[in-house]
């Protein structure tokens, strides 16, 4: 079962259902191309589901949705779920409202629970243990080292990185051209080492992995030498990761929280890290304060002598 959802590629198009949702969101409610890609995602893996199962959108119930969520949360994080529920109703709803179907099988679901917690960050080490796991010159290792580099150097999205075209990196040599959330665009700066690894997967690797198929312009290839979907580059990520024995901890968006934690820790401006992922309030960025006053009083509680008489 699990096998199928991981080889997405092999799936050309929506179903019907899917796709005249998905339309519906653009021409009707404007959504951005980055959040049709999203939701075309989460069908794409919750459709697999159904076909590996002998399941299809007119026999399901809610006991089989109940336990589609229980399969995600095997693989995926509480809120990634809870993300995926709500694409979900958004469909059926749709398919209600249009007659296509006759009842929600979802709308009783109950989203998986969630902890008012803080991002989670790798520690600097870790995060060097984990790119320097990546060594190799091969086409998919020199592809997997920049988007490590650019994840963790720059603090974007996965689906920011993605997105990224060749020539996003165009009108400034130490930065690239990021389109966010509802499209917005925003440059931000590069590291000298996600401009290296992007440098050697550019110039052979890249290359490579398109061989005589047309180029369509994305940064990102797969096997295929098509554009890298959003769930294809986190089941990379998440196989790096489990490498070297971070899968438990790692998620999309592990090494953007990492990136974030880690400026905040050495003094950054919080409004440059606001700037730099695309946060439109600053009341967002601002847990990263919080993350760093955990850590704080770890620090304070293991090493102040007077501490110790709390305990």
């Amino acid at each position: 079962m699990r096998k199928a959802t991981e080889d997405l590629s092999s799936r050309r198009e929506l179903s019907e259902f899917a796709a005249l949702f998905l339309a519906d969101l653009s021409v009707r409610k404007g959504r951005s191309t980055a959040t049709l890609k999203s939701y075309e995602s989460d069908f794409l893996i919750f459709e697999t589901y159904l076909e590996e199962s002998g399941l299809d959108y007119g026999s399901i119930c809610r006991k089989n949705v109940d336990e589609y969520m229980q399969f995600l949360l095997k693989d995926h994080d509480p809120f990634s779920a809870r993300r995926q529920l709500s694409a979900l109703r958004g469909l059926f709803k749709f398919l209600v409202r249009t007659g296509r179907l006759a009842s929600d099988p979802v709308s009783l679901v109950k989203p998986p629970r969630t902890s008012s917690r803080l991002p989670k960050a790798l520690s600097e080490q870790e995060v060097m243990g984990l790119l320097e796991s990546v060594s190799d010159s091969t086409p998919l290792a020199l592809r997997d080292r920049s988007m490590l580099e650019l994840l963790y150097g720059s603090g974007l999205r996965v689906s920011e990185l993605c997105s990224l075209r060749t020539s996003d990196f165009d009108d400034h040599p130490n930065m690239v051209l990021i389109t966010g959330k509802g499209d917005k665009q925003r440059y931000v700066p590069l590291s000298s080492q996600a401009i290296s690894a992007t440098d050697q997967y550019l110039h052979g690797a890249r290359g490579s992995l398109l061989a005589r198929k047309p180029d369509g312009g994305a940064l990102f290839l797969n096997r295929a030498g098509t554009a890298l979907t959003r769930q294809g580059a986190w089941l990379t990520l998440k196989a790096r990761a489990s490498a070297v024995g971070l899968g438990s901890v790692f998620t999309p968006h592990t090494l953007r929280h990492s990136c974030a934690t880690h400026m905040v820790d050495h003094g950054a401006d919080l409004r440059v890290v606001q700037e730099l992922l695309g946060h439109a309030d600053l009341s967002t960025t601002q847990i990263y304060t919080k993350v760093s006053m955990t850590k704080m009083i770890a620090i304070h509680s293991q090493f102040h002598p007077r501490s110790q008489v709390l305990e």
